[in-house]
């Protein structure tokens, strides 16, 4: 019986007791018994009583609790035999290496305790060789232990997961690579690294080769002799090799990332080849297998390339970019062109030939012929091109032709003379010349037929064709040379005779080195000659010299004339290149100059890319910054200058990206000191004419508008002093007035018309002193270029009342002729006031003994104010007039004059954007014309 069913009965005989004892003690336990009860059994026996119930209820409730967890014992017993029994079979069959050792933290050293037989297969030691190791570290490379050595230790102290890659040091010599994770346990005192390692070997030799071939697919794709690209959707260049590189003249930061069709496509071109790879990408064609197109190199030279076309998907199978492969063929192009025209013309010279010409298959069937070779024969062209050479043949038999041909297959070619029998059945001696042509693809005989019946004839032909073909090359316009074997000179034509200056029979005989081979490339020519002579030679470039020592360049293209095997003559055909030298090299002087120019010029010279950052800047920019170039370039105007001058700057510069030429003069802060600027900026424009940047020069005048400042104030100073007797002049006047004025109303202070009298003069008099005074310190006052609006004969009142008295006293008539709605002008009234008085004060000193000044101001046709000042003094002379605005020249005598009046006064002028003019002859006066652009309104 369990205890849980022993446990059972005893709170049921529990029950049992008390019920029976209630029945008992019924009627003692009834409140009207209970004083009874009480005292028949006493408090004691009921405590008892109690205590009992108490105990066996406690007995029941212990053996029901006993028999639970001896329940709740044996399932978690089951569980953890169930657990450990997975555990097993996980740990005996896992894929991944398990194993357990014990840690010394004092040594570091790792000892096996427990591992799986996976762990031992991937380590390639026994069982044995493992439980047995000192320290498993030593079988293991870890490629990253001794950076992270302190790291693992400090893990396995505070029981932190870890992990990493390593790789056993196998006994076989094999690389086994794995991923491990780590954790330590702690078992009293002692220290457990449980570990679980995940075999990588396969993933890390797919890995190797998967870098081996990305590594070999960019060597294949940088030795190619092709040009290979990526171009994405948006047209942008992903990808070039290093043969794009080199034929188009770029260098990977300059290409990768622009625009292909912007960039390397013709303009003529541009938009339709554009269109075209727009349909490419939204799969409206198919790619183009192959098609030739241009391309521009950095330098603007077309480049022929023929293409082949394929497309790149994305996962989702939609068009992302195109890839281009294309071959160089520019070199080729031309040599196919020349060698059309050589066809043609030798076609030409077949077609016209009085030698007969045929080709022939080994077989003997003949697949080509003259028209001379069909009157030899008197056969069609058509008919014969049905025939066999044994059906003409009728010095040999067929047998002897087919050895004949083998024969001519084996040496490769054969002069000899034989019979051939016409169509009429005539029969002709001919002499032949085979040659047989093997090619990858076909071979046959090319033959070259020459009637011998009769030797006159065929000595009259062989003469007249050797006119003919020698004038074809007396007449070329290409210098034109034979050289023999030997080395000496067989032939040129009267080109090369008037290209260097030597006559044939100057060089027909002569060896090298030949008289025209240039003293300073002597000795290399003479090195090359015989290779050249051996191969020939396609666009070589050599310089020679003439017969007056005059150097020039040719490009030489020659081969060598072979007749029966052997060398008969070296063929070279010249073109003068003199020019094109020349030109290649003032390029390259102009490019030298200018660099040395960009690199020692004293004024800035920049140029922005159109994101207005900074790409070049000369030392002189970089001297004024007082920092290393590289620290301004990629920088912007905002940084460099701050943001009131930056933000003018930008908009300057916008407007010259629109394509504006700006010449200004500007003040900006430079290492927080101002300085000023004349500046010039032009678009800089890329090879196809496009708006790529800013190009400026930028002069540093700050001293010089602080000595032109100086220099104005001096002159007005000087100006002053001329103009002192007349505003003492002036103010005595004034002066005079209100004293008299004074004495009357002390003298008359009773009568009231007196006294309003000299009221009202002293006010009128009060008023003229003032309006000099001010006058005078308008002038003297320090320059400030205020631009505003300007009302010109307000201005020249003002600069009237400063000198009108000398004038006046020095016997010089002045009139006015002011315009009354004159426009106003834009401009600084002090500038202004400074140069009118300058022209007036010119003209009072050619003036000495009187005269007359008008001053006339008018509106031009072109919406101009214009200013004149016309004097009758004594003029300019006319060796004087190219000079009179240059600074510190005077007619004047010495101390009488500083010569900067008329300069300053130009200079005002042109602030402004005006000019200013003289007209003069000496003896009848002279008239200045100044002409200033109106004010908008």
């Amino acid at each position: 019986m369990s205890l849980k069913r022993v446990g059972y009965w005893f709170i049921g005989l529990l029950g049992l007791v008390i019920n029976v004892a209630y029945v008992l003690l019924h009627d003692q336990l009834r409140p009207s018994g209970l004083a009874d009860f009480l005292s028949k059994y006493g408090i004691i026996g009921v405590s008892l009583f109690g205590l009992l119930i108490l105990l066996f209820a406690g007995v029941g409730y212990l053996l029901l609790r006993y028999d639970s967890l001896v329940t709740e014992y044996k399932r978690a017993e089951g569980e953890f035999r169930e657990s450990q029994s997975l555990l097993r079979l996980i740990f005996a069959h896992s894929s991944d290496g398990i194993n357990i050792a014990e840690f010394d933290p004092e040594t570091t050293k790792r000892r096996l305790v427990l591992c799986n037989e996976r762990y031992v297969h991937m380590s390639g030691y026994s069982r044995e060789e493992l439980m047995a190791a000192d320290d498993l570290n030593q079988l293991v490379h870890y490629p990253d232990y001794p950076l992270k050595a302190q790291e693992h230790y400090d893990a396995i102290l505070q029981g932190v997961p870890f992990s990493g890659v390593a790789s056993w040091l196998r006994p076989d010599g094999m690389a086994n690579y794995y991923e491990w994770t780590a954790a330590s346990v702690r078992v009293g005192d002692k220290i457990y690294v449980v570990g679980v390692d995940r075999d990588i070997t396969e993933r890390k030799r797919v890995e190797e080769a998967l870098r081996e071939e990305r590594d070999r697919a960019q060597k294949y794709l940088d030795v190619a002799g092709v040009i290979v690209a990526v171009i994405d959707a948006d047209e942008q260049i992903s990808l070039m090799n290093k043969r794009g590189y080199e034929v188009l003249g770029y260098s990977e930061r300059e290409i990768i990332g622009q625009k292909w069709f912007d960039l390397l496509v013709p303009k003529r071109l541009r938009e339709e080849v554009r269109g075209v790879f727009r349909q490419l990408m939204a799969g409206e064609v198919e790619p183009v297998e192959y098609y030739e197109n241009p391309l521009l190199t950095k330098n603007g030279e077309e480049r022929i390339i023929a293409f082949h076309n394929t497309v790149l998907t994305d996962e989702d199978g939609s068009i992302c970019a195109a890839v281009c492969s294309g071959e160089d063929i520019t070199e080729r192009k031309q040599a196919e062109e020349a060698l059309q025209q050589a066809y043609e013309r030798n076609e030409t010279i077949l077609a016209t030939s009085m030698d007969g010409f045929y080709v022939l298959e080994p077989d003997g069937s003949l697949t080509d012929c003259n028209k001379a070779y069909c009157e030899i024969i008197g056969y069609s062209r058509d008919e014969l091109l049905a025939m066999n050479i044994a059906d003409l043949e009728a010095a040999e038999t067929p047998e002897e032709t087919a050895q004949h041909i083998e024969t001519v297959m084996q040496t490769g070619s054969d002069r000899f003379e034989t019979a051939h029998r016409r169509k009429d059945g005539r029969v002709v001696d001919v002499e032949i010349s085979a040659t047989f042509v093997q090619l990858p693809e076909e071979s046959f005989f090319v033959c070259f037929v020459r009637d011998v019946t009769e030797r006159k004839q065929v000595e009259d032909a062989l003469h007249e064709s050797e006119a003919f073909s020698a004038s074809l090359v007396s007449h070329s316009s290409y210098p034109t040379m034979a050289i023999n074997p030997d080395a000496s000179i067989r032939y040129v034509n009267p080109a090369l005779e008037e290209l260097t200056g030597f006559s044939a029979a100057e060089l027909v005989g002569t060896k090298a080195p030949y008289p025209f081979w240039a003293e300073e490339t002597l000795e290399q020519t003479g090195r090359d000659f015989p290779a050249v002579m051996q191969h020939g030679a396609q666009r070589l470039e050599q310089l020679f010299q003439t017969k007056a020592g005059q150097r020039f360049w040719v490009e030489i293209t020659s081969m060598p004339i072979e007749r029966e095997g052997q060398l008969d003559y070296y063929f070279a055909n010249w073109v003068d290149i003199t020019e094109r030298k020349r030109a290649e090299e003032a390029l390259q002087e102009s490019e030298q100059r200018l660099r040395t120019i960009f690199e020692t010029a004293e004024d800035s010279i920049f140029i922005k890319d159109r994101a207005l950052r900074y790409t070049h800047v000369n030392p002189a920019m970089a001297k004024l910054f007082d920092r290393p170039a590289s620290a301004i370039i990629g920088t912007t105007d905002w940084e460099l200058f701050g943001e009131e001058a930056g933000k003018h700057i930008e908009e300057v510069d916008l407007r010259v990206l629109e394509g504006e030429t700006v010449e200004e003069e500007h003040t900006k802060p430079v290492e927080d000191m101002p300085h000023t600027f004349h500046m010039i900026k032009v678009p800089m424009r890329g090879s196809s004419g496009e708006i790529v940047g800013v190009f400026g020069i930028a002069r540093d005048i700050t001293e010089r508008k602080r000595t032109e400042a100086d220099l104005a104030q001096s002159a007005k100073m000087m100006s002053l002093a001329a103009m002192a007797a007349g505003i003492a002049h002036e103010v005595r006047n004034p002066l005079a007035i209100i004293s008299s004025c004074t004495l009357l109303l002390q003298e008359h202070s009773d009568d009231e018309e007196i006294r309003n009298q000299c009221i009202e003069k002293i006010g009128a008099a009060c008023q003229r002193a003032s309006l000099v005074i001010e006058s005078l310190l308008k002038f003297t006052q320090p320059q400030e270029d205020q631009v505003q609006k300007v009302n010109l004969n307000a201005v020249l009142e003002e600069a009237i009342a400063l000198l009108a008295h000398d004038m006046e006293q020095q016997g010089i008539t002045l009139r006015t002729d002011f315009q009354p709605d004159l426009p106003n002008v834009m401009g600084s009234p002090a500038l202004l006031r400074q140069v009118f008085i300058n022209l007036m004060l010119n003209a009072d000193a050619a003036m000495p003994q009187g005269g007359r000044l008008t001053l006339t101001t008018r509106t031009t046709a072109a919406g101009e104010v214009a200013i004149e000042f016309a004097d009758t003094g004594r003029g300019v002379m006319p060796e004087h007039l190219p000079k009179i605005f240059d600074p510190f020249f005077t007619t004047m005598p010495p101390g009488e004059g500083t010569g900067l009046g008329l300069a300053i006064s130009y200079s005002i002028i042109q602030q402004h954007k005006g000019t200013i003019e003289v007209d003069s002859q000496p003896g009848q006066g002279s008239t200045f014309i100044v002409r200033l652009p109106g004010a908008a309104e």
